[in-house]
């Protein structure tokens, strides 16, 4: 059976305080753990946001939650909202004020499990503070972070690669959240990098230039969404971390949020086709009213 490469990891000490995925987090830990590279290059550099959701967490290691294989990034939130579940690692959330959070867990001393719990815990405040996990593949331009969305083969991280000057944000994943700043997408980890997708952008957290519900055509063309089609296409691809009907209508209630700051549009576009300029185009639509036919 062949075994897996070992992933790159950082020892991050017992103390650390960190920015990801739209949650500033504080990590007290027994003893010295390891957080993989790819999770670190998610963490932006100068001062996090005014009203960023905040979390205290202490972690001890658990050998007993080494038996379990990492095949999925399975994140899961209890109904009431204050037990986690990741691979290797296990969290109870309590909430102690105004976006603002303790908690206490078990991990694995592994290689994967502190980012598997640091990416389930961030979801999971985030979500709790009316932000959005997305599925998306994203790409910076001109100082903004725009994601392309769709189901599985639709041609996301094709359409990616043909914005011609553009940097990789983001292959798999994206956290939004609404800051002071307004609307922000903050880069996470995940998903295979194809080889010619553009260099990686230096930026972890960009404002949000627009959402892109891709379709392959035989032309290209932006389409400005109605309300309620922009509302479904945010849905589609959103990654949840609690199926409750609480959560749910959470949800709903925060997709409201981002959809005026950004323009979310459908995207038709050919292989090969350079893109930069439909991006550049959505500038202009920013702050247009949407209208629902």
């Amino acid at each position: 059976m062949m075994m897996p490469l070992a992933q790159p990891c950082t020892e991050i000490g017992k103390t650390t305080r960190l920015s990801f995925g739209g949650v500033e987090v504080e990590l007290l830990a027994d003893t010295a753990l390891s957080l993989p590279d790819t999770h670190l290059a998610c963490v932006p550099s100068g001062s996090t946001p005014t009203g960023t959701p905040r979390v205290v967490c202490s972690v001890n290691t658990d050998a007993s939650l080494l038996g379990e294989r990492r095949e999925t990034r399975a994140i899961t939130l209890s109904d009431d909202g204050d037990c986690l579940k990741t691979p290797g690692g296990r969290l109870r959330l309590s909430k102690t004020g105004a976006r603002c959070w303790v908690a206490s867990g078990r991990v694995a001393p592994s290689e994967t499990a502190l980012g598997a719990l640091l990416e389930g815990l961030t979801a999971a405040v985030l979500e709790l503070s009316g932000g959005l996990v997305m599925h998306a593949a994203g790409v910076e331009l001109d100082g903004k972070a725009y994601l392309f969305v769709g189901p599985s083969g639709a041609g996301k991280t094709t359409a990616a690669g043909q914005v011609f000057g553009g940097r990789s944000f983001t292959v798999d994943r994206v956290a939004l959240c609404i800051s002071a700043h307004g609307a922000e997408a903050w880069a996470l980890p995940g998903g295979t990098k194809p080889d010619e997708i553009a260099p990686p952008s230096a930026h972890a957290r960009l404002p949000l230039g627009g959402v892109l519900r891709v379709v392959q055509a035989s032309r290209v063309l932006a389409l400005e969404l109605a309300s309620h089609q922009a509302l479904l296409v945010l849905r589609e691809s959103i990654l949840t971390t609690n199926s409750s009907q609480g959560a749910e209508e959470r949800r709903l209630d925060a997709i409201q949020h981002f959809l005026s700051p950004a323009p979310i549009v459908r995207l038709e576009f050919g292989l090969g086709a350079p893109l930069a300029h439909s991006l550049r185009s959505l500038e202009s639509r920013a702050t247009r009213p949407r209208e629902t036919p």
